[in-house]
């Protein structure tokens, strides 16, 4: 049942804003048959009202104007895509359905994600309210043109505060507050030196292709897969200084590849696996829907990946460079410097230059949102919140994409693969592999962990 649906609009346009480089990015990157949309999926432990849902999603939708948009007609020769931004979003696209077994949200699940939010119409998602045994669900699908994995959390939150009427003051979210490339431009000579070398490291590793990940008997259909699971504790225990939670799901997901690729006969080679960075300043990391996150390459060489300790103390290396010499403003560079040219040649571009080759693209996506503030609980019959699960898009070569949050003492993980490579069995023995690896690494229920050299016991990065 439509609550919201989208349809023939009469919008009072309130104002425009210009589309930055990394919207124009994901914008480029978005096919029919791999569409670009940030999934996102929030469980209650009680039933939500349809009505006072949609009311809660029009009040949120005046906070965040980037959550009201739609692409802005363009011609070929003109240089930049614009947004318009709708005053009010009087009929927000939201649908209820009935799940009545688990199989009717997996239908739900995949049906959502099998294309991107349509640009044209204003409100660049579309958001699900699916009414399922035990708690209800919110599924959220979000252009990742107009919005980045932390965007899809805002707006929920946002969702989650206005339902229960716990709201505070209109948010400061502006088209001025989205300016990336002054957020990550170099800061000094010595920041654009060291994002030089950067770019030549990124071009000596492009020599050789990263390993791919072995496919799992694919079910031959298309579009996206999705397996949701928990991590019981955190991973903040049996820890070296300087290194993070983060650097251990990357090592144990480049191991993970490893182990899952030997037994498969796969010949060993490089991992390198995509790391979003979150661009947004200190403070405001979980703030302002738009996009500021881009994602950098952490690359483990083949024989670093076959002991979990190893793959981390190189992944920590790396990400801790990435942190010193800030280098995800390097690529934000690049498509600033991309974004001069006029659209027909940029959309040209994209589907000619070697973003689909194997070299380019790496072998996974690891995006952890690491610990996320409290979410509201909606209140009343809805309960609280019982979970949030996540992932972002994938192109292949690229394996899979694997999301991780944290919320209070819990882990949330999300495994999204495309069904043309993987099945639903084959994705549920990677991530139990996953979880059998972290368990190595003093991580979920492990009774012991091995010693995980600190940074600065690498000879090399």
């Amino acid at each position: 049942m439509w609550l919201c649906p989208k349809g023939i609009e009469v919008i009072d346009v309130s104002a425009t804003a210009v589309a930055n480089p990394l919207d124009e990015f994901f914008l480029h990157m978005d096919t029919p048959a791999e569409p670009w949309g940030i999934q996102l999926e929030l469980a209650v432990t009680g039933s939500l009202d349809g009505e006072r849902l949609a009311a809660a999603l029009r009040a949120a939708l005046r906070r965040h104007p980037m959550a009201r948009v739609r692409l802005a007609p363009r011609r070929d020769w003109a240089v930049r895509y614009r947004w318009q931004i709708a005053a009010e979003l009087p009929e927000p696209p939201l649908i209820a359905v009935t799940c009545r077994e688990s199989a009717d949200l997996d239908r739900v699940r995949a049906e959502l994600f099998r294309r991107s939010p349509d640009l044209g119409s204003f409100g660049p998602f579309e958001l699900v309210l699916a009414h399922v045994p035990g708690g209800d669900r919110l599924l959220l699908n979000l252009h990742h043109a107009a919005g980045d994995a932390a965007s899809g959390v805002r707006l929920l939150r946002s969702v989650l505060e206005a339902y229960a009427g716990t709201a505070g003051a209109a948010s400061a979210d502006s088209p001025e507050s989205r300016d990336v490339r002054a957020l990550l431009a170099a800061r000094s000579l010595t920041e654009s030196l060291r994002r030089a070398g950067e770019l030549a490291r990124i071009g000596r590793a492009g020599l050789t292709a990263p390993v791919p990940i072995a496919p799992a008997a694919p079910a031959g259909g298309s579009g996206y897969g999705f397996r949701l699971f928990r991590l019981a504790d955190d991973l903040r225990f049996g820890r070296a200084a300087g290194v993070t939670v983060n650097d251990i799901l990357l090592g144990a997901l480049a191991v993970t590849v490893r182990r899952w690729n030997d037994g498969r006969g796969a010949a060993p080679g490089r991992v390198s696996l995509t790391m979003p960075v979150n661009g947004r300043p200190e403070g405001r990391r979980y703030d302002v829907v738009g996009n500021f996150s881009i994602g950098t390459s952490v690359s483990i060489p083949a024989a670093d990946t076959v002991e979990p300790a190893r793959a981390i103390a190189v992944a920590a290396a790396r990400t801790g460079q990435i942190k010193r010499h800030r280098t995800n403003g390097l690529m934000v560079t690049l498509l600033a410097g991309l974004s001069l040219l006029p659209i027909g040649l940029k959309r040209r571009l994209f589907r000619t230059a070697p973003l689909a080759a194997a070299r380019v693209l790496d072998t996974a996506i690891l995006t952890n949102l690491g610990v996320l503030p409290a979410l509201p609980a909606p209140g009343g019959a809805a309960g609280t919140v019982a979970g949030l699960w996540f992932s972002s898009p994938l192109r292949l070569p690229t394996g899979i994409s694997l999301g991780v949050v944290t919320l209070g003492a819990e882990m949330f993980a999300c495994l999204c693969y495309q069904r043309a490579r993987f099945d639903a069995a084959g994705a549920a023995e990677f991530s139990e592999l996953f979880q059998r690896t972290l368990r190595e690494c003093g991580g979920p229920d492990s009774r012991g962990s091995a010693r995980i050299p600190a940074p600065r016991e690498m000879r090399r990065a």
